[in-house]
């Protein structure tokens, strides 16, 4: 059985069904499968004129006192370069422009599908916030510690050369 986890529709508490490897939610009253939508993240690499990179240390978990790209989840409803450039405001007081798709990732077993844009600074004045207390730029090749695993592999793959 799973904890915490009901059926929207009678209230039964759902089991879990294995399909082709992957862990399903099953409803045995109403005789279906419970779908739980993946969330949707997005988070922008922005570069200064001297080839640094945007980073923002985190107050929250996960990656706590750890350093990411700035971003965040979308909200219903939200266009998603939209959500890109409010994330980027929030987190670091900056007005940027989307410039650039770089990727569309995801991770076996973790929810969230990262859409990761490249953007542009327009104006404003780099502002820290409560979620994230210090916003800094760093060279690649001296990175601080990465709160996503991830986030390393995509600003290297963004200063490759073309």
């Amino acid at each position: 059985m799973v904890n915490n986890k009901f059926c929207m529709e009678c209230g039964t508490q759902l089991d879990r069904k294995m399909d082709e490897h992957l862990t399903l939610l099953y409803c045995p009253t109403c005789r279906r499968q419970v779908y739980q939508d993946p969330k949707v993240a997005t988070c922008t690499l922005i570069a200064n004129e001297d080839g640094e990179v945007l980073l923002a240390m985190r107050a929250l978990e996960p990656g706590l006192g750890k350093w990411a790209l700035p971003g965040g989840y979308i909200n219903r409803g939200e266009i998603v370069e939209e959500a890109a450039i409010r994330e980027v405001r929030e987190e670091t007081g900056l007005t940027c422009e989307i410039t650039e798709l770089i990727g569309v990732y995801s991770l076996k077993d973790i929810p969230p599908i990262l859409i990761v844009y490249r953007g542009q600074i327009k104006s404003g004045k780099i502002t820290p916030s409560s979620e994230t207390p210090e916003v800094e730029f760093f060279f690649h090749a001296n990175l601080p510690p990465l709160s996503f695993p991830r986030d390393e592999n995509i600003i290297g793959k963004a200063f490759l050369p073309a």
